[in-house]
């Protein structure tokens, strides 16, 4: 009976070891009936070596057991360098996008907004559990680039006391903290949400807010319209960045605050007084930055004012021969630019843009002293500024223009439609402060900024100009991925081809060959 006992003890510990083991894991918690268990267990099996000492030694010598522990070993071994490989790579881990258009990667600005980051960003997100999928792996990706975003997501059902204190009332609702600074996105969704995201982070991560100036007085697009030529969506892009944009005349003002880090003039429609334009110069020249969009004739296009500045405004109408805006819907004095200059503005900027009638903006090559100026954005070969040009009597529409390029008249292509300009006012020698610079940007068209026009390419370029000009350059418009559309699209007459090729040719090829290798192996 006592031999019996010394038998099966050890199955008596090893089956209470395993019940323990198994209540820990479902429970989740080492209660005292599952340490009871387990320490029984170890016991009884301890006991089991103990009677047994002599048989475990006969059986360890046996040459199967010797094979087996090697095999355990090895195996062991094995595990362990898994381990350690999934444990480095865990702490250093590296991924690479291999989708054309890189839809499963952050932008660069993106990247560089997190690089930046100088405190912890607390990100809580409210949606079911069922449906969080898609939003860890998103944050999984700003993670990536920053240790310095914590996230966790909350289930409002399963947690209703953590969502009362975030005052969240809906499913799909995102927390963003940092700086003793909340910023709450409701009902997310995930169109642009590399953008929403982003911004919100830069709102609570960055301190005050800078100011731009929109001048007003002159006609030009109006900030509060919400018509085809108004200037609310890309204002609306401007406040989600974190600026306040305050409307200026500077007729009755007389002066630029000091808080201005950009003025805008956007499409006047008529001449402005030479003290608004003596005040805009003493602001560029003071270190100020300006954004001046100007329109082709009858619209001012201050020529004497930019000539000053080393920049020759064209009194002609750009216009597209290639053919390209074609396949964009677009006729040719809607130029498409595809050619942009070096410069931090276009950096990574590699869409197209048009411009609803444009004029030629060129530096000069003898600049004043102290100013560098180039190209920003240029249209095709196959284009030109033409002089001789007639409109319509709807002021604007550009409807009836009658076109031809006149060699020697007209401007030949690739033409210039905005420059960049930047005026040292202080080097700063013997010191290691950077040169003060006054900086302008100039384009030879408003329209494309305007509600009609303002497509996520036009609206992405005019905010990379804004951003840049403001100097917070990582704040770039982040142009929405899609996937790279590969179907095939196929003519009548080609679907029955690869039906026939596919249905009945390609198989009727394998019963051939089966049926001849069958006649063959009979008369072997």
């Amino acid at each position: 009976m006592l031999d019996k006992i010394k038998q099966y003890i050890g199955f008596a510990g090893l089956l209470l070891l395993v019940m323990g083991i198994l209540n820990y894991i479902t429970g989740g918690i080492l209660t005292t009936p599952t340490k009871i268990l387990l320490v029984s267990g170890l016991i009884f099996i301890g006991a089991f070596c103990y009677f047994n000492l002599e048989m475990l030694k006969k059986a360890l010598q046996a040459r199967f057991t010797q094979h087996l522990s090697n095999a355990i070993i090895a195996s062991v071994l094995v595990l362990a360098i898994v381990s350690l490989i999934n444990f480095v790579g865990s702490k250093r881990n590296y991924r690479h996008d291999f989708t054309e258009s890189k839809i499963n990667t952050l932008s660069p600005q993106s990247v560089r907004v997190l690089e930046n980051l100088e405190e912890d960003v607390v990100i809580t997100s409210f949606f079911k559990t069922s449906n969080a999928t898609a939003i860890e792996t998103m944050i999984d990706d700003y993670k990536y680039h920053s240790g310095k975003i914590i996230y966790q997501n909350v289930d409002p059902d399963k947690k209703p006391g953590i969502a009362k204190n975030y005052g969240v009332t809906k499913y799909a609702t995102i927390i963003l903290e940092s700086r003793g600074k909340t910023e709450k996105l409701e009902s997310f969704n995930f169109q642009n949400a590399e953008q929403i995201v982003t911004n919100a982070l830069i709102k609570v991560s960055r301190e005050g807010k800078k100011v731009i100036y929109y001048l007003s007085g002159h006609g030009e697009h109006g900030l509060e319209d919400a018509e085809r030529l108004g200037f609310t969506k890309i204002k609306q892009m401007i406040i989600d960045q974190n600026y306040d944009l305050l409307e200026l005349n500077l007729a009755r003002e007389k002066t630029i605050p000091e808080n201005c880090s950009l003025l805008i003039i956007n499409g006047p429609k008529t001449d402005m007084f030479p003290v608004e334009l003596e005040t805009i110069t003493a602001f560029i020249n003071g270190g100020g930055k300006a954004f001046f969009l100007v329109d082709p004739h009858p619209a001012p296009g201050l020529s004497e004012y930019f000539d000053s500045w080393g920049i020759t405004v064209g009194d002609d109408l750009v216009i597209d021969a290639s053919g390209v805006g074609q396949l964009f819907g677009m006729g040719p004095n809607i130029p498409l630019a595809t050619d942009y200059g070096t410069h931090p503005i276009t950096q990574d900027f590699n869409m197209n843009t048009f411009y609803p009638g444009a004029r030629s903006v060129t530096p000069k090559e003898d600049l004043p002293e102290g100013i560098s100026a180039q190209y920003l954005v240029r249209t095709t070969q196959n284009s030109w500024g033409e002089v001789d040009f007639q409109r319509t009597a709807t002021g604007g529409s550009q409807e009836g223009i009658q076109v031809g390029f006149d060699e020697g008249k007209d401007l030949q292509g690739p033409v210039n439609i905005a420059v960049v300009l930047t005026k040292t006012v202080d080097s700063n020698e013997g010191t290691e402060t950077e040169p003060t610079q006054g900086a302008m940007v100039l384009f030879g068209d408003s329209d494309f900024s305007s509600n009609a026009y303002a497509d996520p390419r036009n609206s992405a370029l005019f905010m990379n100009v804004l951003n840049w000009l403001a100097e917070e350059e990582d704040l770039v418009a982040i142009p929405p991925k899609s996937p790279t559309d590969r179907r095939i699209n196929m003519t009548a007459g080609q679907a029955k081809q690869v039906m026939y090729l596919t249905v009945f040719i390609i198989p009727a090829l394998f019963v051939v060959s089966g049926i001849m290798v069958y006649v063959r192996r009979r008369k072997l």
